[in-house]
């Protein structure tokens, strides 16, 4: 996502990251559009690194004073299977996927039973 991407953005609501690794997409979401932002990662280390990094931007967030959204939160599993990441989906405004999806964007929902009608999707394969 570049910044003209960004523009395009509508102040979503809520926001969901498919496969986050440390949290660089997540945060900046969270701080540019001021969206309520979950990031679902598989891999143990990014996540673990993401949820440090999530961390440290909200503490740099309340020292510039600076209002990116303090729901932002990055959580370590198969986005097919946590429940918390199946509630984010079924009320997310965007759902932004970098490495998650392939060909398969609509089989990967369906396993999360996500009836979805007007999402965004910003997918880089």
């Amino acid at each position: 996502m570049d910044s003209r991407d960004a523009q395009d953005l509508i102040k979503p609501l809520r926001s969901v990251d498919l496969g986050s690794g440390v949290g660089n997409c997540l945060g900046n979401i969270a701080l540019y559009t001021g969206s309520s932002s979950i990031g679902c990662e598989y891999m143990p280390n990014p996540s673990h690194l993401a949820r440090l990094q999530i961390g440290e931007i909200k503490v740099r967030w309340q020292m510039w004073a600076v209002k990116g959204n303090q729901e932002c939160e990055a959580i370590e599993g198969d986005f097919c299977s946590d429940s918390t990441v199946i509630k984010a989906l079924q009320k997310a405004d965007l759902v932004v996927s970098f490495n998650a999806f392939r060909l398969n964007v609509i089989q990967e929902l369906t396993c999360c039973r996500i009836a979805c009608q007007q999402l965004r999707f910003y997918a880089r394969t």
